[in-house]
């Protein structure tokens, strides 16, 4: 089988880890794999080289952006009418005939915010399948550059298949034909799956993982910590590992850590207790499940994708979004009761070792494939 993969971006985010992941664990034996970016530098592309992986570079622009400054989103749209369209047909007339040439079986958008399926159909017949990892607005404030009702249309007629990352997405894009979407749950690399040690509970190491921005909650943690002072409890920490810089109040400078980007994850959850997941909407929500294998119990939020992950009181517990008093609380209800930590970190991880190990995930991924190829009814592509 020949699959054609479309990236969105360059770097090395949540997305094209996932897509990394599919690679890495395709038989190269009985598939070839060939991947389009949009430009020729950056840790994806450093990835693919890394894996021998044939790259196609061609110059092509997103169809949803950012919408949060006015002057930006007047410039992308102009942008986009001027010159993006035209751009993207251009590189799909390109595509068309690398498709034909080379025998492409499927071709496989990795993200929601790229539209170039859309013209890829203008000139191949090709299955086309299109991965929806993200609810776009709710998470990255992103929106499509044009009417929301043309958007869904183009994206119904122009793919075969949608494979959304959680039921919360599936639910989210309605107008999406239901016949043509299958849910099926990210995967994480094994490497993540560690032997923890819970013997140290004298102080209690809360970690909350990702890029700090609003969307990610690091704000709403960090006010959970300064609910739990006011309770005099201190003995705890908060490690946030992540790019970028966030305002740290004066009496928690030597409980609040951080980190920075992190580049072992694994190495680092060995040392926590406790991971936080307080993002606005999760679309999935891969650090929940890094962390379940990593044996630790998780606190996140009960928005998106994430009370699809968490069982509560089995292997975390869930809080109201927005709520800093009820996170504090549960928080608290670790440092008072630590033995809870190793049971439901135990449970965590054997939970997550049958459903997010990459040996499931493929399996259904092959079969959503093989089952396009063969032309079965759309029952059948659904993922059970």
């Amino acid at each position: 089988m020949n699959i054609l993969y479309i990236t969105h971006e360059n770097q090395l985010n949540g997305a094209s880890k996932s897509l990394l992941n599919i690679i890495d664990n395709i038989d190269p034996k009985k598939n070839h794999v060939s991947v389009v970016l949009s430009a020729e530098n950056g840790r994806l592309n450093q990835e693919l080289a890394k894996r021998s992986v044939e790259t196609i570079i061609l110059p092509y622009y997103r169809w949803c952006e950012v919408n949060t400054n006015f002057k930006y989103w007047a410039y992308v749209n102009l942008r986009w009418v001027l010159y993006g369209r035209r751009r993207n047909l251009e590189t799909a007339k390109i595509l068309a005939v690398y498709i034909k040439e080379n025998n492409i079986d499927i071709v496989h958008v990795n993200s929601s915010v790229v539209g170039l399926a859309v013209d890829i159909r203008k000139y191949s017949s090709v299955k086309i399948v299109w991965h929806l990892r993200e609810f776009a607005d709710l998470d990255f404030d992103m929106y499509p550059l044009k009417s929301i009702r043309g958007y869904y249309q183009l994206m119904n007629s122009s793919a075969d298949l949608f494979i959304c990352n959680s039921n919360a997405v599936r639910q989210h894009y309605k107008e999406i034909d239901d016949n043509k979407k299958v849910v099926l749950h990210n995967f994480v690399e094994n490497r993540n799956l560690v032997q923890h040690d819970y013997s140290d509970h004298k102080v209690i190491n809360f970690l909350i993982s990702g890029r700090i921005s609003a969307a990610k909650g690091q704000d709403e943690a960090i006010h959970a910590c300064e609910i739990l002072l006011k309770r005099n409890l201190t003995n705890f920490k908060l490690y946030m590992a992540g790019p970028g810089d966030i305002n740290i109040p004066s009496q928690l400078k030597e409980r609040i850590v951080l980190l920075g980007q992190v580049e072992d994850m694994p190495a680092l959850r060995k040392k926590m207790d406790v991971e936080l997941v307080c993002s606005r909407a999760e679309a999935f929500g891969r650090v929940t499940v890094e962390a379940m294998l990593s044996g630790l119990p998780v606190i996140g939020s009960d928005t998106g994708g994430t009370p699809e992950l968490i069982q509560n009181g089995k292997n975390g517990y869930l809080y109201k979004y927005g709520d800093a008093g009820e996170l504090a609380s549960t928080m608290s209800s670790f440092i008072a009761d630590p033995d809870t930590i190793k049971s439901m970190g135990l449970y965590g991880q054997e939970y997550a070792k049958k459903r997010f190990l990459s040996d499931v995930y493929m399996k259904k991924l092959m079969q959503i494939y093989n089952g396009l190829l063969e032309k079965t009814e759309s029952e059948k592509y659904k993922v059970r």
